[in-house]
């Protein structure tokens, strides 16, 4: 559970006030504890501080526009999630005296790792209708983005209209 792994532990009281509106500082502390990083951020001062430092060290403040003790927006949120699922993971490489010794990959992103989607960037080569260099190589619901073939989601046809563009897009191995 959140609390059993110390995701989030409450107030000084130990309760939980669900009610209460989320500060940016809170949220922070939860999701640098979900990506592995709490241990980094106490060594850095704990909470708030440490954790400030290790969400900016990571740019988790991207496209968030509230300051560090205002009250969370839905935008801010949405911003924070997008930037936690393209943070490295911390997995644990060592143990010694004296602690656990972590590392990330930049491979290995929360989204990667607990969801298992993965994220492309590279020039769409084949829409499945057509390819750059002639006919299409591909089924008429698959597109190839660099060197990934990825099937259309049903209704999704419209990507085709990028063949020959720079994109970005996001996939799941079935």
């Amino acid at each position: 559970s959140v609390y059993k792994n110390g995701y989030m532990v409450g107030y000084s009281d130990g309760l939980f006030a669900p009610e209460y509106n989320l500060v940016l500082s809170e949220a922070i502390k939860v999701f640098v504890d979900l990506l592995g990083f709490g241990s980094q951020a106490d060594a850095q001062g704990g909470y708030p501080s440490g954790y400030a430092k290790v969400a900016s060290s990571f740019s988790l403040y991207k496209g968030v526009s509230c300051g560090f003790n205002d009250t969370v927006k839905k935008k801010d949120i949405a911003n924070l999630l997008y930037n936690v699922m393209e943070t490295p993971v911390a997995k644990m490489v060592s143990f010694e005296k004296g602690g656990v010794n972590y590392a990330t990959s930049g491979e290995e992103t929360f989204m990667t790792e607990l969801m298992e989607i993965y994220r492309v960037n590279g020039v769409m080569t084949d829409n499945g209708v057509s390819g750059l260099t002639g006919s299409s190589d591909v089924s008429i619901n698959q597109v190839v983005c660099g060197d990934v073939i990825m099937e259309l989601a049903p209704g999704k046809a419209y990507a085709r209209k990028y063949l020959g563009r720079r994109v970005m897009a996001y996939y799941s191995i079935a």
